[in-house]
């Protein structure tokens, strides 16, 4: 993306060599407009590999004909619903539509039942961005927002998965702290150096061996 520097990272947690359900995506979708999505779809194996395909695919479909994320998380939700067959069939999503500008970048971010983007702003300060919504593929009544949000230069917006924050039970909070921290220790530095240290702690922390998969998607503006 012109004047982003963008930096992903996926540790899959116990046998590496079973399909997980973390996924991420960075893609075109209108002229000067890419579209980034994180999530998590439930099961492991062949059935996520399915439900991952199916999610992303259906997501890429949908943003080359729909601008507002919300909108393209409805449509996922019901394509779910359809084809998945089965309550235990379901996906947490994390869209942001990304307009980089003059100056800075129009972010718009829907989420489905996901934790919430983080911004590290150029000061050093850390905002969570709150973007309400249900799990996808669930409720006859499924919910989702547009939330409009902006880079300026030099700041960055992560998106990850639970498992980097699902670093002890029952403590949520904990592994939130812990996320924030990293941005703020690394405020200023690039994209890659960024999500290094939080893959880094994120292992520490639990011994090199994270209980969950872990995906982390960062997107800096260019100072």
């Amino acid at each position: 993306i012109p004047g982003l520097d963008i930096a992903a990272r996926y540790r899959a947690a116990g046998d590496q060599n079973e399909v997980g359900g973390d996924f991420y995506d960075v893609f075109p979708s209108e002229p000067g407009v890419w579209t980034a999505i994180i999530g998590d779809v439930s099961g492991k194996g062949a059935k996520a590999a399915a439900l991952t395909a199916l999610t992303r695919h259906t997501l890429y479909a949908a943003a080359l004909r729909e601008s507002s994320p919300a909108r393209n998380l409805a449509f996922l939700d019901e394509v779910m619903r359809k084809r998945a067959h089965g309550a235990s069939a379901f996906s947490t999503v994390l869209y942001v539509r990304v307009c980089p500008g003059d100056g800075s970048t129009a972010l718009t971010l829907a989420s489905g039942g996901h934790p919430p983007a983080l911004i590290l702003r150029a000061d050093g300060s850390v905002e969570r961005v709150a973007t309400p919504g249900t799990l996808v593929g669930v409720l006859d009544a499924a919910r989702f927002e547009d939330r409009p949000e902006r880079l300026a230069p030099g700041e960055l917006l992560l998106l990850y998965t639970d498992g980097a924050i699902e670093l002890r039970r029952r403590d949520l909070s904990f592994g939130e702290d812990q996320l924030e921290r990293v941005l703020r220790e690394h405020a200023g530095e690039p994209a890659e150096t960024v999500v290094d240290a939080i893959g880094h702690r994120i292992e520490e922390l639990q011994d090199g061996s994270p209980r969950d998969d872990v995906a982390l998607l960062a997107l800096r503006l260019d100072a």
